[in-house]
């Protein structure tokens, strides 16, 4: 919904746009159409699915569209299992496959840590010279949960993504002594939600509660603004995470998976 609000349903290859397919039903009872599975291919060559059904026939039509070829492919985890077998990718060698869980709180629920608040601890958007340091997390972030190596091309990638999500007013972070100890970013919000990622603290300042207080802050401020509920991607391999989401209210909803692919 955010990338259709952000990108529309014109595919230009800019950011938020793609091409999209989906199953539509007419109800002749009512006179309306209703959307029953849909897909994407992105202009980064990510493909989503929501394909809850007529999964087959809306790969078909999407494999014969798509103006570009495809990098990853996510979506819920029985849905992901059940298109990898599809002609359009099955013969491609797959590089890496994470296997996560959507977690959700209402704003209502959420159990924001002491932390938050304290003495000394801010919670606020970066300031434009900590954008390097903020770049530097967020290539380790890529290499600790993806495997994304260190070296140039990726920490230009990575810099790019923390420079774009400053231009968004999406990254967060909490200081001390007006010092960054950790980073987030809501990379999507909508009127009813909002999806948290890039979660990151240093190895030498983690068991410190501050995970939990960047996300806690971003929830809390997105009720503050009439958002109901956040949602998160938790790496099932990655528990001490899962603890800190849950410590301040999140709850596993349904499982989600990313596979990536070895580019042709």
């Amino acid at each position: 919904r955010f990338n259709l609000r952000q990108g529309g349903l014109v595919d230009d290859g800019r950011a938020y746009q793609g091409t999209w397919v989906g199953a539509v039903e007419d109800d002749p009872d009512t006179d309306t159409q209703s959307v029953k599975a849909a897909a994407a291919i992105f202009a980064d060559g990510r493909v989503l699915l929501q394909l809850p059904e007529h999964a087959i026939a809306v790969l078909d039509v999407l494999a014969a569209a798509a103006p570009r070829d495809f990098t990853e492919v996510a979506g819920p985890t029985a849905q992901v299992e059940k298109t990898l077998s599809h002609l359009w990718l099955r013969d491609r060698p797959i590089l890496q496959r994470h296997d996560g869980s959507v977690m959700t709180v209402s704003t209502e629920s959420l159990r924001a840590p002491d932390v938050l608040g304290a003495a000394g601890v801010d919670f606020r958007p970066p300031m434009g010279e900590e954008l390097p340091l903020l770049g530097d997390w967020h290539a380790a972030f890529r290499e600790e949960l993806f495997g994304i190596a260190r070296n140039e091309e990726a920490d230009l990638e990575a810099r790019q993504w923390v420079r774009r999500a400053h231009d968004l007013r999406q990254g967060m972070v909490v200081t001390v002594g007006d010092k960054p100890v950790a980073y987030a970013a809501a990379t999507a919000k909508l009127d009813d939600c909002v999806n948290i990622d890039a979660v990151y603290v240093p190895p030498d300042m983690r068991g410190r509660d501050y995970a939990k207080a960047v996300v806690a802050g971003i929830v809390r401020d997105a009720g503050r603004d009439g958002v109901t509920k956040a949602c998160l991607l938790a790496e099932k391999e990655q528990p001490a995470s899962i603890a800190a989401y849950t410590a301040v209210g999140f709850q596993p909803a349904f499982d989600w998976t990313i596979v990536r692919y070895h580019a042709v």
